[in-house]
């Protein structure tokens, strides 16, 4: 049997992928089924899980006789809409309200946590929607008894991508708000703190991407 054959096997429920059925998907059925949309030689597959709405979605591609070539993954259409309107919410909620507000130095403070812990649970929140999809991943080669080669996903997908460009701006704006406020106003253990976060964080993510090549 080919590898198209049997993944055609585990999907209970026919859908194609967009964003009313990945939001339905989420809504109104259990986490146990998985969804799939079917063509040629593609296959998409997704299940939600316990990360909610942020669930991945495995394109599949197989050549002629039915042998998977290649997997891409992606956030769900429905997924990505929620991402950029809660980014878009936060985003206008920590924006001051007047202008007067930006020469007061507790609200760059108060600024300056409300991005850390934001950065924080922006990090937890991408591990275990790793940790998920690499869990999925690894079921979907058990089906076709394959093991995971290398480069199966690719580190700037969507969710990759998206997440630096909010988390790379912010380190920036957290190193401008150390040397024009936290510095001069003597907060030499605020800005260790957030300035060794920066460096972490950048360094880290650097040393994954060059791991990955």
């Amino acid at each position: 049997m080919s590898d198209q054959n049997r993944l055609k096997k585990i999907i209970k429920i026919k859908k194609k992928s967009n964003f009313l059925n990945h939001l339905m998907s989420f809504l109104f059925y259990g986490s146990s089924s998985w969804f799939g949309e079917i063509d040629q030689q593609k296959i998409k597959l997704w299940q939600p899980r316990f990360t909610g709405i942020f669930y991945t979605v495995f394109s599949l591609e197989f050549d002629s006789k039915g042998k998977l070539i290649k997997i891409k993954d992606n956030l769900n259409p429905a997924g990505k809409i929620i991402f950029i309107l809660s980014f878009l919410l936060l985003f206008y909620g920590i924006l001051p309200k007047n202008i007067s507000d930006t020469t007061n130095k507790i609200f760059w403070f108060i600024l300056l946590i409300f991005v850390l812990l934001g950065c924080l649970i922006l990090a937890v929140a991408v591990l275990v929607y790793r940790f998920e999809k690499n869990k999925q991943l690894k079921k979907i080669m058990r089906v076709i008894e394959v093991e995971i080669k290398e480069q199966i996903i690719k580190e700037w997908s969507f969710t990759s991508l998206l997440t630096r460009l909010f988390t790379y701006p912010f380190s920036l704006f957290i190193v401008w708000l150390n040397f024009k406020v936290i510095i001069p106003d003597k907060s030499y253990f605020l800005a260790i703190v957030s300035l060794l976060f920066v460096v972490v964080y950048i360094l880290s993510d650097v040393f994954i991407l060059f791991k990955k090549k």
